[in-house]
């Protein structure tokens, strides 16, 4: 059940290795662009089934996957295992992810969206103004994925707030 802080970690365990390479992937580009980035939240870049609480682990809720050392350039790497997603399809993203931007303004996060089928990567500069636009004014989707129904932030794939993903790059250029 929802209360059970292991609930959503056993919905998704069969996919956690797809997503740890999803997330080195997307840490491997950066660091071929000469930024140095290191694992950040609960689990990233590993598989291995971490039981309980984030807070348990010295994490806190929806933190994001990745940070760009020497920064306060945070990554949250997300994407989907269905073949079915299409690029011009909207792009959902979990609320807390973008509520813990609105909760930590000081952290500079960027939302790295993935689709594996189509070797497609973009991503949201969640600015102040851009996280609270979308998590208040953004339409939500609720459907049932592996048994069990969940909410989603839905964003269409050619709204203004999604960029390629070499505007990161450029970004973290220009930042340092």
């Amino acid at each position: 059940m929802k209360g059970d802080p292991n609930y959503w970690k056993e919905a998704y365990k069969d996919i956690w290795e797809t997503s740890q390479k999803r997330e080195e992937k997307i840490r491997k580009i950066i660091e071929k662009e000469g930024f140095d980035v290191d694992p950040y939240g609960l689990g990233a870049e590993d598989d291995s089934y971490i039981p309980g609480k984030p807070e348990k682990h010295g994490h806190e809720k929806a933190d994001p996957d990745l940070k760009v050392k020497d920064t306060e350039t945070y990554i949250e790497v997300t994407g989907t295992d269905k073949s079915s997603v299409n690029p011009s399809d909207d792009i959902w993203i979990r609320p807390d992810k973008i509520k813990k931007k609105i909760d930590n303004p000081e952290m500079d996060i960027w939302l790295v969206h993935v689709l594996d089928n189509e070797n497609l990567t973009r991503c949201i500069n969640l600015k102040k103004d851009v996280a609270e636009e979308l998590y208040s004014n953004t339409s939500r989707v609720n459907p049932y994925i592996r048994g069990r129904q969940e909410e989603y932030v839905s964003i269409p794939a050619d709204d203004d707030v999604v960029e390629p993903f070499d505007n990161l790059i450029g970004y973290l250029e220009d930042t340092n």
